[in-house]
């Protein structure tokens, strides 16, 4: 996982996950959310992810309904979106997958 640079007073963070997304990758996701100041906007980069675990969904979801900052996410699948539904953080429409 790489993180770019931050705008100025936290406003957005472009995380950018590598091939696997797994509890270790969501625990680093889920560190940056947490030192990222409230309403920041996180933008994860979905693209390059080919394994994706359950579990570190189940870590993003989380993240997502606690609501302290805001995500966006480019390259999602249709089945991480859905997983990601089930789990109770449904995608706003604007932030809607790519197709898989």
């Amino acid at each position: 996982m790489s993180m770019g640079p931050a705008a100025p007073d936290g406003v957005v963070v472009n995380v950018r996950l590598a091939r696997e997304f797994t509890p270790l990758e969501a625990r680093v996701l889920h560190d940056v959310v947490e030192r990222a100041s409230p309403g920041t906007l996180v933008d994860v980069d979905f693209r390059a992810v080919r394994e994706c675990h359950d579990v570190a969904l189940l870590l993003l979801a989380r993240d997502i309904l606690q609501g302290r900052v805001h995500f966006s996410f480019q390259g999602m699948s249709l089945h991480q979106a859905r997983l990601l539904g089930y789990l109770g953080a449904r995608l706003e429409s604007d932030l809607a997958p790519a197709p898989a």
